[in-house]
């Protein structure tokens, strides 16, 4: 199945068409707010979005398909723990929180050891349709959005801020003392400016 930002978007629009929900409220980490921007640009009956440490730009995926790949050589099944798992990972990872975030995708087995419950062969064929953005060139659309950004990350360069209020020019760009895993390093500073930007959309 594809898993780029369009694909994504189609099955949040046919999920709210079953669900009878109009105009929602989409927020997004990373991939997710790449999905979350899409729907907004593409669908245009949204009340607002935010997007957490991403921008509506193309991404270089080869890193990830080379901590992919190390995912998927990693012997899980002997392995008792996440912890055990995040520690193998190190030498590859060195950032603690990506370490974790990427092991909480493991679940224990019956016979002491774990497994996957991502289909990571799935993701690492769609690494480079999941780094792209196909609607950076759309029209701009009115929707309220914010964009927080991760003081310590960079996944959001400047170049990334400007594509956000072009696409987005209602919006608003927050900067967190944090890294990538917004949601992982500042979980009660966030919650807190969700609240308030929809508070006042």
């Amino acid at each position: 199945a594809a898993m780029g930002p369009a694909a994504h978007a189609a099955d949040v629009a046919r999920y709210c068409a079953d669900q009878n929900l109009a105009a929602p409220v989409l927020v997004g980490h990373s991939f997710g707010g790449k999905v979350a921007m899409h729907y907004a640009l593409e669908q245009r009956d949204v009340k607002a979005i935010v997007a957490i440490d991403i921008a509506p730009v193309t991404y270089d995926m080869r890193q990830w398909e080379t901590v992919l790949g190390h995912l998927l050589s990693l012997n899980v099944s002997a392995l008792p723990t996440r912890a055990a798992a995040a520690a193998a990972l190190a030498p590859v990872v060195p950032d603690m929180a990506t370490r974790n975030y990427l092991c909480d995708g493991l679940n224990p087995t019956s016979d002491g050891g774990m497994e996957w419950t991502t289909a990571l062969d799935a993701v690492a064929n769609q690494l480079k349709q999941m780094g792209d953005f196909p609607l950076c060139g759309a029209p701009a659309v009115s929707t309220p959005a914010l964009l927080v950004r991760g003081s310590d990350s960079s996944y959001v360069t400047t170049d990334g801020v400007s594509c956000f209020k072009k696409l987005f020019p209602n919006s608003h760009v927050v900067e967190v003392k944090s890294g990538h895993w917004v949601h992982y390093d500042r979980p009660a500073e966030l919650l807190k400016l969700l609240m308030n930007f929809l508070n006042k959309t």
